[in-house]
């Protein structure tokens, strides 16, 4: 094993995507603004011989996604969830069991962290909706996640993880725990 040449480090530092799902909001954050509330992992940089059916398949739809979405990058499992039923599917229809799959992908031995996001963001990461969902507040109103937002938290996102990841995949390097076969 040796280490990685700065070519090979770029190429992990800059995966073509990224998979951006939520994760509970922590119980000892509930009033927080923000909290550590979604995992980032990108598939191309995960071998296939370690992942599961689910994973596998919940990774060759956000392929199939990215192809159709060139120049995308942060991809969120909602994104997927509402591209299937673009496509008059859904997970069970594809055979994929996605909360199996995304309990597996966070547990695997490759590339991952662990994203900070606002309560507001957060909203958007998990709404898979067609249409975008409504949200009813503790005093009764209500408000409809518009898409044009939704796009502003996906390009916040997107940018915070170029950023974040090329760090954690230095740091990484630096620490001697990225070594190549």
């Amino acid at each position: 094993m040796t280490s990685p040449t700065s070519q090979e480090l770029r190429k992990l530092q800059e995966p073509a995507y990224w998979l951006i799902f939520a994760l509970p909001w922590p119980d000892s954050r509930q009033d927080a603004a923000t909290a550590e509330a979604a995992y980032v992992v990108a598939p191309p940089l995960v071998p296939r011989s370690q992942v599961s059916e689910n994973a596998e398949g919940v990774f060759a739809v956000a392929h199939f996604h990215v192809k159709e979405n060139p120049g995308r990058r942060g991809v969120w499992f909602s994104d997927l969830t509402r591209w299937l039923a673009e496509r008059d599917n859904s997970w069970q229809g594809v055979e994929v069991d996605w909360e199996a799959a995304l309990r597996e992908i966070q547990e695997l031995p490759t590339f991952g962290m662990f994203l900070e996001v606002s309560r507001r963001g957060y909203l958007f990461l998990l709404d898979g909706s067609p249409d975008g969902a409504t949200v009813t507040y503790s005093g009764g109103e209500q408000e409809h996640l518009t898409a044009r937002e939704r796009e502003v938290v996906h390009a916040d996102f997107e940018d915070k993880i170029t950023r974040d990841w090329a760090r954690y995949i230095e740091e990484m390097a630096a620490r001697g725990m990225i070594h190549l076969h």
